[in-house]
């Protein structure tokens, strides 16, 4: 045999990066003044609107501006990766369509599902417990069989099949923020090791397409 050669289909996926405390700043204001009064936080909640299995949600607001800043660098960085899933968003202005907080209890979950716009991301605040801790709590399970406590991506194959790229965000995670196309399916796994709130921020970008 000679000239022997591979190829792998392209495909899209994500990207990430971790912020600093400094550019966390004002985002971790809001979630924590949101915390302390969320009894007051009714005007913001937004829970009934999505498909989380999760009870406090809540819109955010002061801080919008300062996370689409922190965002739309990354959505230049996933173009120069993977390109884009519409030609049409190339070298476009993106704009925070909405956000939102997420305070996450032990066994609540997010389904399978997808967003509207054209970019979405996680932000993840706290988390409360290392995967090995989720693991250890299902001990009978394989590292690779125990999805306990993370964020999973579901995409077909060039095979025709079902795949996933499950990602474990725990404690590790915290302060970083993660970017994928909206129409990717995703679910959030829940966890079981911990009575504390795991905080995240999701939300979607969209394109001035005009």
């Amino acid at each position: 045999m000679n000239n022997i050669f591979s190829c792998n289909f392209p495909n899209y996926g994500f990207v990430g990066c971790t912020l600093t405390d400094e550019q966390l700043a004002p985002i971790v204001k809001e979630v924590n003044d949101i915390l302390n009064n969320l009894d007051l936080a009714t005007s913001r909640y937004t829970a009934n609107t999505l498909v989380g299995h999760i009870v406090k949600e809540y819109k955010l607001i002061d801080s919008a501006d300062h996370l689409e800043s922190l965002v739309n660098p990354l959505i230049k960085v996933y173009q120069q990766s993977f390109g884009s899933v519409n030609n049409n968003l190339l070298n476009k202005d993106f704009k925070l369509h909405k956000a939102w907080i997420n305070f996450q209890k032990k066994y609540e979950f997010n389904p399978l599902h997808r967003h509207t716009g054209d970019y979405s991301f996680v932000l993840y605040i706290k988390i409360p417990y290392t995967m090995k801790d989720e693991n250890s709590y299902f001990s009978h399970l394989t590292e690779s069989a125990n999805k306990a406590g993370t964020f999973s991506f579901q995409f077909t194959n060039t095979l025709g099949q079902i795949s996933s790229w499950n990602i474990p965000t725990d404690s590790s995670y915290e302060k970083r923020l993660i970017l994928f196309p909206a129409e990717m399916n995703h679910e959030v796994h829940p966890f079981y090791s911990s009575d504390e709130y795991r905080i995240s921020i999701s939300g979607n970008m969209i394109s001035d397409k005009e």
